[in-house]
């Protein structure tokens, strides 16, 4: 369980870093890089084990993730463009994501940097325990 996290998270800074390093050289924001990928990714991966623990097939699993997808994402995209901002947005855990990602590139406030790390610890704990749940009831028990 641990070692999925840590191998695909290492995969996603790696990737992160070569992107960054290519397109902006070595000019941005380290800490807020390396929080956001490695707290987005863990985010991420556990929901991605709760929803694999009760799929039985991988198209199943593809439409549980794309439905995840648009349900974490297309709303704070809504507040990012200014399509439709409202503060309700920052509930999301992807918008604490995509501050961090902001603050790579740019300057973030003390108060939106705790804010998000927080927020996505919050999420990170809590998936944690029901992505644990689900793998040993449906992984190890099979179901039962």
């Amino acid at each position: 369980f641990f070692s999925k996290i840590i191998s695909l998270t290492l995969l996603s800074i790696i990737s992160a870093f070569l992107f960054l390093f290519l397109s902006h050289g070595l000019y941005f924001e380290y800490f807020y890089m390396l929080s956001g990928i490695i707290l987005t990714s863990v985010f991420l991966i556990l929901l991605g084990f709760i929803l694999v623990a009760r799929c039985n097939s991988i198209n199943e699993y593809l439409l549980m993730m794309m439905l995840a997808f648009i349900l974490l994402f297309i709303p704070p995209l809504l507040d990012i463009t200014g399509i439709y901002e409202n503060i309700i947005f920052y509930l999301w855990p992807s918008q604490a994501a995509f501050l961090l990602v902001e603050g790579v590139f740019g300057s973030l406030s003390l108060t939106d940097t705790i804010y998000a790390v927080a927020y996505l610890c919050i999420w990170i704990t809590a998936c944690y325990y029901i992505a644990n749940k689900a793998f040993y009831k449906y992984i190890v028990l099979g179901g039962r």
